[in-house]
């Protein structure tokens, strides 16, 4: 009786266990498989967006004229004027003491002149007040700071008392004026081309003295509205056509860029950038044969 009665108590503890077993496997199996850290899909990092490419600081239209204007100036005076060394503005290139004087500005055109390839000898130079004269038609508005006469063989230029007060925009002025001696007294072009002005303006950054040009462009007028600056580039436009200059005379980043002025260094730096991406870097220190490429102006910028 009492064997009967432990076998039963075994056997239905065995039909509890079997039970409890079967419920648990049924529990596990509608849970599904545990997660294994093998399949576990990690989170992906947000894309990174590439930067967008460098952007010309000057307009289509402005780019254009400067590229087509410079290759037709390497055509007229050749390559080698344009990597000859750059004048800079220096104090040691003004005359000391600088006054507003005739004399004064004599000796300053006497240094200008070679680095726009022009006879001094050939020069006349007068001081004056312009501050009346009438303004350019191409320009309404614009005071004359200085004016350019071919005299016979000789050329007359007129440089205005009030703008030769500084002499960064003195200077300025001269090259500008002997631009128009190149340009208009060698018979290269007339008056009769509506952007002679501008042409003159950028044979003095093709021949050296862009530098001056460029700071005297991005000066105010004192007798002009406070939005009116001196010269018939913008500093936009100065910013292109040196680097354009730059990639030229094969030089990537020259340390005459920081005798520019803010806005037009500026500009150069996103030129630079810009003509970059658009033509590859350039290597300054490539081989005079190593590409036809760096020997032509940036053609079609975008």
């Amino acid at each position: 009786m009492g064997g009967r009665t432990v076998w039963d108590i075994l056997l239905l503890l065995a039909v509890v266990g079997s039970a409890v077993a079967a419920a648990y496997g049924t529990a596990r199996f509608l849970q599904g498989p545990p997660a294994s850290p093998m399949v576990r899909v990690a989170a992906l990092p947000a894309p990174v967006r590439p930067p967008p490419p460098p952007v010309c600081p000057v307009p289509r239209a402005s780019r254009e004229w400067i590229e087509e204007s410079l290759q037709w100036l390497a055509d007229q005076f050749g390559l080698e004027a344009a990597r000859r060394d750059l004048a800079l503005p220096m104090a040691e290139f003004y005359p000391d003491p600088y006054t507003v004087n005739w004399r004064v500005l004599r000796t300053l055109m006497r240094r200008i002149c070679p680095v726009m390839g022009v006879d001094p000898w050939f020069v006349v130079l007068v001081l004056s007040d312009m501050t009346s004269a009438k303004p350019s038609e191409l320009h309404p508005g614009r005071p004359t700071a200085g004016r350019y006469t071919p005299l016979w063989d000789f050329s007359l230029v007129q440089i205005d008392r009030g703008s030769a007060a500084d002499p960064l925009v003195a200077a300025a002025v001269i090259a500008h004026e002997l631009g128009h001696v190149r340009l208009i007294g060698e018979g290269r072009l007339t008056v009769a081309r509506k952007d002679h002005e501008r042409l003159a303006d950028l044979v003095t950054i093709y021949l050296g003295m862009g530098l001056f040009t460029a700071g005297g462009g991005c000066t105010r007028n004192p007798h002009a509205p406070t939005t009116m600056h001196l010269g018939y580039l913008t500093c936009a436009e100065h910013g292109y056509a040196l680097a354009c200059l730059a990639r030229l005379r094969k030089e990537h980043d020259p340390v005459w860029a920081e005798h520019l002025p803010p806005v037009a260094r500026s500009s150069f730096r996103k030129s630079t950038d810009y003509l970059d991406h658009r033509h590859g870097r350039l290597d300054s220190t490539l081989p005079e044969q190593h590409s036809r490429r760096s020997e032509q102006l940036p053609r079609d910028g975008c």
